[in-house]
This record gives C-alpha cells, sequence and structure tokens, in this order.
C-alpha cells in the first residue's frame, strides 16, 4: 500500500501517526524510500522503508462506517481472555502485524484483544462485546 504526505496510519504498537515525508535515502544496498511518521501519542519520529510497510501491519485508519461493521461482526459474543499475560501479548502483537481488523488469529485459550483485566480468581476475564 502506498501513502501520501499528510495521511494519517496506524503503526502497531505505536498508535496512529501521520506521514510528515516520503524520502529516498542511500543505503549498502542500494537507494531505499522510507516513509517518515510522526507518531501522535508522542510526537517522535519514526522512519519506515516503503518496502516493508505491509510486512509491519502499517495500514489506514480506518473509517467510524468500518468500525460499526467490526462492532457488528463481534456481536455479543463470550469470548474466554487468555489469563497468562506473556502469551495474551505475544498474540495480541501478532494479530496488529497483519494489518487487517478482519484477519485475527485467535488461539483456543485466547481470547479478543483489548484492554481486559484477569479476575482476583487469576482466571480469565471474559468480553461480552461492545457496549451500545
Amino acid at each position: 500500500m502506498n501513502f501520501q504526505v499528510g495521511q494519517k496510519v496506524i503503526y502497531p504498537n505505536h498508535g496512529i501517526g501521520v506521514v510528515e515525508s516520503i524520502q529516498t535515502r542511500p543505503t549498502a544496498a542500494g537507494k531505499v524510500s522510507l516513509y517518515q511518521l510522526r507518531i501522535l501519542a508522542n510526537d517522535s519520529r519514526v522512519w519506515v522503508p516503503e518496502h516493508n510497510a505491509d510486512a509491519i501491519g502499517l495500514r489506514q485508519v480506518v473509517s467510524a462506517g468500518e468500525v460499526r461493521k467490526i462492532f457488528s461482526m463481534l456481536g455479543d459474543q463470550r469470548i474466554e481472555q487468555q489469563a497468562n499475560w506473556k502469551t495474551r501479548f505475544k498474540e495480541n502483537s501478532d494479530n496488529m502485524r497483519t494489518g487487517s481488523l478482519y484477519e485475527w488469529r485467535w488461539s483456543s485459550r485466547a481470547g479478543l484483544p483489548g484492554r481486559k483485566k484477569a479476575s482476583r480468581s487469576g482466571r480469565s476475564a471474559c468480553w461480552n462485546g461492545p457496549s451500545s
């Protein structure tokens, strides 16, 4: 996918960024085209090679209509959340790198990615769908 200067993008594990510039830089392997992103959460700058953007999951911000579509797909499902934070973090990170809101890979014990906490008993918390 090609991005334009000024376009907002999602950079997994970093958040929303804005394409500040697109530059070609010389490297030992030849010239490489880079996106310079400004991450909005902390005003940091990140360089992403254009040829690697898909592999790291760099993607466009979705519309409000697309978000509603995702929520309707999820419905009121009750999905078990993985209690082990390391496993949950790895699975969520892998899912974010897919670059797709529709291609989530869930293990049989993993739940919907999110900010749900395990209960005090140590059992998995459940996600009951989006709130209205």
